[in-house]
């Protein structure tokens, strides 16, 4: 059965990491918890609020951090390193929720 609610975890199995997706992977990589910022003003505020990630991932260091934000906005956040999804408010993005069972 696929580990869907590792980190690695696209949609489809397997990852890019793993030729198997299942428990004995030994990639995969569960979070312990969700953190969800939803920050969809200008984009200089945006990028200054990316600053606060550092912090974020130091408090929660096993969190997966997704980050929702207008379209503009996520070619500047779609390669951040402590990022694990960026999502924009199009109608697409917000019904392609995973649920990771955290």
């Amino acid at each position: 059965m696929a580990m869907i609610n590792c980190r690695h975890f696209s949609g489809y199995k397997p990852c890019s990491k793993n030729t198997v997706c299942d428990s004995s992977c030994a990639q995969k990589d569960v979070p312990t918890c969700s953190v969800l910022i939803v920050h969809l003003g200008a984009l200089g505020a945006v990028v200054r609020s990316t600053s606060l990630l550092k912090a974020i991932k130091r408090k929660y260091p096993g969190s997966m951090i997704t980050w929702v934000t207008d379209a503009p906005a996520h070619h500047l956040l779609k390669n951040h390193p402590a990022l694990d999804r960026v999502l924009t408010t199009s109608e697409a993005d917000l019904f392609a929720t995973v649920d990771f069972g955290i």
